[in-house]
């Protein structure tokens, strides 16, 4: 069996009780208000098509791809025409190993400082069947993903030919939660539980009693919501 899906929220309950948000949730109980977190985490993930909240574990697939071999410092007779006839593209261009790079889906919008990768672990399937693990000796920098583009390096003669398929496990999120998408949380779980057919609290289209004065709205929070996370989106 499947565990249950349970993110680390975006907005917790506490900072929902907190907020000026807190009629909304009526008499919600705390399992009940810690489901509607989740749910909205998830929401804001949803509407952005990427993560947010910290995660742990995320595996991608994806092609290398060669650079420009003038990144190559090493290479000081690239723009030679002889030298390439006679030495090959491949040794005029790093020893026929080449810095290749990959870029991971999950990345920051903004705040990358607040931002952090963990548990990097990458490795690489060549055409041939043979698939090999890239130690942190064959990545270049001391975090191995960059944190601003989301972009992973291999050393220059790592052995990974353009086209490689190659598989990264890594960890990240935002381990301190932009203010931004704190609101942004708030809000989405202010749409969704007056969308719920069991409403609990009071809502903007209701009176001190409880009274629905005009047609159920979800006051616009959703579209606060979204506006708070489109910096993210991008």
């Amino acid at each position: 069996m499947a565990p249950p899906d349970r993110p680390t929220v975006l907005a917790t309950a506490g900072q929902m009780r907190q907020s000026n948000l807190k009629h909304l949730i009526g008499s919600l109980d705390h399992d009940e208000l810690d489901d509607l977190m989740l749910r909205a985490t998830r929401a804001c993930e949803g509407h952005c098509q990427r993560r947010l909240a910290p995660f742990v574990g995320l595996t991608e697939t994806h092609r290398a791809e060669g650079v420009d071999p003038g990144e190559i410092a090493a290479v000081a007779t690239f723009g030679d025409v002889g030298a390439l006839a006679s030495a090959g593209y491949a040794a005029a261009t790093g020893g026929g190993g080449l810095v290749r790079k990959i870029w991971v889906d999950q990345r920051p919008g903004l705040f990358q400082e607040m931002w952090t990768y963990s548990g990097v672990s990458v490795s690489v399937a060549h055409a041939g069947g043979q698939v090999a693990a890239v130690t942190s000796t064959g990545l270049l920098g001391g975090s191995p993903i960059s944190a601003d583009t989301g972009e992973l390096w291999f050393r220059a003669a790592s052995s990974v030919p353009v086209g490689s398929r190659v598989t990264v496990t890594y960890s990240g999120g935002y381990t301190t939660i932009p203010q931004d998408l704190v609101q942004a949380c708030r809000y989405m779980a202010a749409a969704d539980v007056i969308d719920e057919d069991t409403f609990p609290g009071r809502g903007p289209s209701m009176n001190s009693h409880g009274d629905d004065t005009t047609a159920r709205t979800d006051g616009g929070y959703l579209a606060r919501a979204e506006r708070l996370l489109q910096p993210y989106c991008a």
